[in-house]
């Protein structure tokens, strides 16, 4: 209605307009003026309609188009407030349950708040506190942002705090490193120190033994009694000599620790008794040497081993092994204090010990001889977590190493070697304890060897029985040697006696082409008396007599040669040198297996060792060995050499 009361409102002023026009025309020219003008204004005014009713249809399908695209967007902001409406509801349900959990946490909160009251009045009080800090809270968060806007000035000052602390830092590594010069300084001073009051101690003690001396040689002048048979019957009864300080503590508990007289090897055989300390709580013997319990210093020098110092005891060796066997167990302590000077760097052993057979040893606790190794190595808590040793650290600081040797077998230390103290901030010092041994080492069966009566006190050498593997044997003791010495024990009335049951069987399951090293065997059948060692490939003769050896093996030739032959030979080694060779060769061209084998029946002493190796080995030739085990190696002991032994 709006469109068409406008084309009318101009279609009455277009009129009105002509009206004007026509002032002083004659009634019909005005009319027929009119007319015209009529119909050229309807005309007009019919285009006009038309274009304004084609822009009217085109606004409509515009508005159409708009109202579509509006009802497609809220359609989707329907589907998206949907999604809204179920996330709101998923996050309300977690809500709910953060809510739940909460209310649980608050419940199990003050039940352990109310825990805590009940402990101490002081938590009491901090449970307060705490309930004031919770109120405190909300004030605390409104002044976050003026915390934040101050924490920036905070890291301005932390800044040059921290280029103080530098400083600070850079002052305290001066002070620390004057620190450790005085502290090797005052270790010097408490080294000397310790020296003097040990030189002290020893005075005081041999002072003492003098006085006891003194005393006992005073009252065995005034009772000497008239009949030497009386004197023995007095030594005998009264004063027997014991072996070992157990043997004394076990016959008399009463007594005190100190200084006793003891014979391990045997009263009236053997070296002179020996004196001891024994410690009467324990029932230890303890063995002195020169250094006991001594703080040494190794000095200034760079090599392995530079500072060397042997170990002199008190007693004879042969008394030292006697009392090492007779007892459960021995060892032996040592301490080594440190400042820069590594017992091993870059893994080279710049320090060691001498065993009671002259070998070096790189464990400075417990027995594992295989490898170098203190305490802190064990127990795995050195001060650098990869190190073996404290004192193998890089840190220039005083630290230390202390352990206990426990394998007898190879006590006591003899030698000790130390090394890379160069350096003038470099410090060494050692402290060995004596040698001590405990216990008894029991026979609780009849005795199967010298060594067995030995241990349970017989001292008159001669004719024994003791129990055989399948009968009573006669051997013949010489108690005068000690029972690591040759003839100690002489089988008597046997032929064809093997003393130590000697046999083994092992093989391959892998090639091998190596030449001039002793084959390996991976798989044992037999190893009876455990004389061969698989890994090394070497057997070693436990006693001495006549053995017999054999071997067997499957050569591997390639097709394509680069010679006119190929060939592999095997040796038999003993003591280094060959004694026995398997050889195998071929000239054709096609793929060959071929056996190659060796016997050998050899006299061989106690200790020797016999062992394979390939002598020479052509190109592309080898050892041929799989799970079917081609290579055989066995050996037996055919006669033992009793009476030589």
């Amino acid at each position: 209605m709006g469109l068409f009361y406008n084309i009318y409102l101009c279609y009455l002023l277009v009129f009105v307009s002509s009206l004007k026009l026509t002032a002083g025309l004659s009634l019909y020219e005005k009319v027929q003026l009119l007319e015209t003008n009529y119909d050229e204004i309807k005309g007009n005014l019919e285009c006009k309609i038309l274009n304004l009713e084609t822009k009217v249809s085109t606004l409509e399908e515009k508005i159409t188009e708009l109202v579509e695209k509006v009802e497609l967007q809220e359609s989707k902001i329907t589907a998206q407030e949907s999604r809204i409406t179920a996330q709101e509801s998923q996050i309300t349900d977690q809500e709910s349950k953060i809510t739940a959990q909460g209310s649980k946490i608050t419940a199990q909160e003050s039940k352990i708040t109310a825990q805590g009251s009940k402990i101490t009045a002081h938590e009491s009080k901090i449970t307060a506190q705490g309930s004031k800090i919770t109120a405190q809270e909300s004030k605390i968060t409104t002044h976050e942002s003026r915390i934040t806007a101050q924490e920036s000035q905070i890291t301005a000052q932390e800044s040059q705090i921290t280029a103080q602390e530098s400083k600070i830092t850079a002052q305290g590594s001066k002070i620390t490193a004057q620190g450790s010069k005085i502290t090797a300084q005052e270790s010097k001073i408490t080294a000397q120190g310790s020296k003097i009051t040990a030189h002290e101690s020893k005075i005081t003690a041999q002072d003492s033994l003098i006085t006891v001396l003194k005393n006992q040689l005073e009252n065995a002048t005034k009772s000497v009694p008239n009949s030497v048979d009386v004197i023995d019957r007095q030594q005998v009864g009264n004063n027997p000599i014991y072996r070992t300080c157990h043997e004394i503590n076990e016959a008399n508990p009463s007594l005190d620790s100190g200084i006793h007289w003891i014979d391990p090897d045997g009263k009236g055989i053997g070296d002179d008794a020996i004196s001891v300390y024994c410690n009467m709580t324990s029932g230890s013997t303890s063995i002195f040497h020169d250094l006991t319990d001594t703080k040494t210093d190794v000095g200034h020098c760079a090599e392995r081993g530079c500072y060397s110092r042997k170990i002199n005891y008190n007693v004879t060796n042969r008394q030292i092994a006697s009392l090492i066997g007779l007892s459960f167990e021995c060892h032996q302590s040592i301490k080594y204090d440190c400042i820069g000077a590594p017992l091993q760097f870059n893994g080279v052993d710049f320090s060691w010990w001498d065993d009671r057979n002259g070998d070096a040893q790189y464990f400075w606790s417990g027995s594992n001889t295989s490898k170098h190794i203190c305490q802190c190595g064990i127990d795995r808590n050195c001060v650098e977590s990869h190190a073996m040793c404290n004192c193998d650290s890089v840190f220039q600081k005083p630290l230390n190493d202390s352990g206990v040797i426990t394998d007898k077998s190879i006590l006591p230390i003899t030698r000790l070697h130390f090394g890379r103290t160069m350096l003038s901030s470099s410090s060494g010092v050692y402290t060995l304890g004596p040698l001590e041994c405990s216990g008894k080492v029991e026979v609780k069966r009849l005795p199967s060897s010298c060594e067995d009566l030995w241990r349970m006190g017989h001292i008159f050498s001669g004719f024994h029985t003791v129990m055989g593997d399948k009968n009573l044997d006669i051997v013949y003791c010489d108690f005068t040697k000690s029972p690591d010495q040759q003839k100690f024990q002489t089988w008597i009335g046997h032929s064809d006696v093997k003393s130590f049951p000697t046999y083994f069987f092992v093989q391959k399951n892998t090639s091998f082409n190596r030449t001039k090293i002793p084959i390996p065997f991976e798989v044992e059948q037999l190893n009876t008396g455990g004389a061969m060692d698989l890994p090394s490939g070497k057997f070693t003769a436990p006693r001495m007599g006549t053995y017999f050896f054999s071997f067997s093996g499957v050569v591997n030739f390639p097709s394509t040669l680069t010679a006119s032959r190929a060939a592999l030979s095997i040796g038999l080694y003993s003591k280094g040198k060959r004694i026995a060779l398997g050889y195998v060769e071929k000239a054709n061209s096609d793929v060959q297996f071929s056996p190659v084998t060796l016997q050998s029946t050899l006299n061989l002493k106690k200790g020797d060792q016999i062992w394979l190796q390939i002598t020479a080995m052509s190109a592309g030739v080898h050892l041929f060995d799989s799970n079917y085990y081609y290579t055989h190696f066995t050996g037996w002991l055919l006669e033992e050499e009793i009476f030589s032994q």
